[in-house]
């Protein structure tokens, strides 16, 4: 389930860059922003769940929350995966668009992100490198959030 959009339907983005539809905030070179979706299936026993960002600017640390925080503004973007925050690993994009697990970072997000318990929700989003500044001087963006909840 999507959440944490810097579509301008909601919390505001830092400078008023505001996304696509269901996206994140805009950046220095991708106007609708970067997506966090899930797609496979969210078993603690069968973890199949690939996390995939598109529409980055650069290589993006995936991360997971235990809860939702804001939205604040982060940067150029909005960081709402806030509370209880464990990295999950950084990937280079490929074309814009990156995968968790993937590259460097194989590991499935119940090895990854655990331990995790069937009933837990968990919430993740993608914090990328924009290396041209746009909003704020430190060069980065966040991706919409994505929030799952765990099944045995």
């Amino acid at each position: 389930m999507g959440e944490c959009f810097g579509d301008g339907m909601g919390s505001a983005c830092p400078c008023g860059n505001s996304g696509g539809a269901g996206r994140g905030c805009a950046s220095s070179t991708i106007a609708t922003g970067a997506r966090l979706s899930g797609v496979g299936v969210a078993s603690v026993a069968a973890d199949t769940v690939t996390l995939v960002c598109d529409g980055m600017t650069g290589p993006g640390l995936f991360f997971q929350s235990n809860g939702l925080l804001g939205p604040i503004n982060f940067n150029d973007g909005l960081l709402c995966a806030g509370v209880g925050i464990l990295r999950l690993g950084v990937v280079f994009p490929t074309a814009g668009t990156a995968n968790y697990p993937g590259g460097l970072t194989p590991n499935p997000l119940t090895l990854g992100g655990g331990p995790i318990f069937a009933g837990d929700v968990k919430h993740y989003q993608c914090w990328y490198r924009d290396a041209n500044v746009f909003c704020a001087t430190t060069g980065h963006n966040m991706s919409s959030g994505v929030a799952v909840t765990w099944t045995p």
